[in-house]
């Protein structure tokens, strides 16, 4: 077994054993999804609400892209530091990178988990999108450099701090500022001209 691989099993079967962990990470972005359906839309008429909801669900995947790779993979780098895995790795013949990629790896699973239980719950509430072939492959290309990039801003939370429930309240607090500062929680043309420039140089999806 590679270590790539080695590493990816591991983590994804610590990620199982932590229940309240799969709960925030798959379910919370539904949460959001529905409350926003129910508290804004509920007297909406239907032109406006299902492109809303279409807009809402892009939103919410992106978020669940950010609670993995911003919160979930620094708090799993700051755990395995705690526990001394970190410094027995290092005195191993062993790779970082090939540790990271790993971590990537599950937390990549995850993401996509996350993603397709969004876009269930986004058939259900009767969003719908229009999108060519090519455009879809589009957005395909561009969720996985979104989960490659926010993955990469985890590295360095988990990196830079050394607390698990520091790295994942920090992880926590990023998330929700750059949701409504990068046209996240809010589309790019609301945004004021300095955010929407932070916008295009922050590596997410925006709408």
């Amino acid at each position: 077994m590679s270590q790539i691989t080695a590493t990816f099993v591991r983590i994804t079967k610590e990620f199982l054993r932590d229940k309240v962990m799969v709960f925030w990470s798959i379910f919370f972005p539904i949460i959001w999804l529905i409350m926003a359906n129910v508290v804004f839309l509920a007297n909406a008429p239907e032109s406006e609400a299902t492109p809303f909801r279409g807009a809402f669900t892009i939103s919410m995947i992106v978020y669940a892209i950010m609670i993995a790779g911003i919160v979930d993979l620094p708090g799993n780098i700051a755990a395995d530091r705690n526990r001394g895995m970190l410094s027995k790795l290092k005195s191993m013949p062993v790779s970082q990178f090939k540790d990271f990629l790993g971590r990537i790896l599950a937390f990549l699973v995850f993401s996509l988990i996350a993603i397709f239980a969004v876009l269930l719950i986004r058939i259900l509430l009767g969003a719908k999108f229009s999108a060519t072939e090519i455009g879809l492959l589009q957005s395909i290309g561009y969720l996985l450099l979104s989960i490659l990039a926010l993955s990469g801003i985890g590295l360095i939370l988990g990196t830079l701090i050394k607390g698990e429930q520091g790295a994942v309240y920090t992880g926590i607090g990023v998330a929700l500022i750059t949701s409504f500062t990068t046209g996240i929680f809010t589309t790019y043309s609301q945004l004021i001209p300095v955010l929407q420039f932070f916008s295009r140089i922050y590596p997410h999806i925006r709408i």
